[in-house]
């Protein structure tokens, strides 16, 4: 390989690279504009459930109950359950 040809091998990997580089320019700029959409729906999910607790606290409903494991609202059911069977 002589010279010019090396030459015009580094250009044509320097211009697929610039190429690429310009790509991964574009979807950093989509999913930076994406996330931030995102961010945003959260942070106005967040004010809407606060807004409505804060509601319904003073209307007197008790804020609303956290997940809790299936097995420990299954075990609580089930000691229900027994007890009015008991009586």
């Amino acid at each position: 390989m002589n010279v010019i040809e090396l030459l015009a091998d580094l250009q044509a990997q320097h211009d697929e690279t610039t190429a690429r580089a310009g790509e991964l320019r574009d979807q950093i700029e989509h999913l930076t504009a994406a996330l931030a959409e995102t961010e945003a729906r959260l942070a106005d999910l967040a004010t809407t459930r606060k807004v409505i607790a804060h509601g319904a606290l003073a209307e007197g409903i008790p804020p609303p109950m956290r997940c809790r494991p299936v097995g420990d609202v299954l075990g609580e059911l089930r000691h229900r359950h027994q007890r009015e069977l008991a009586w």
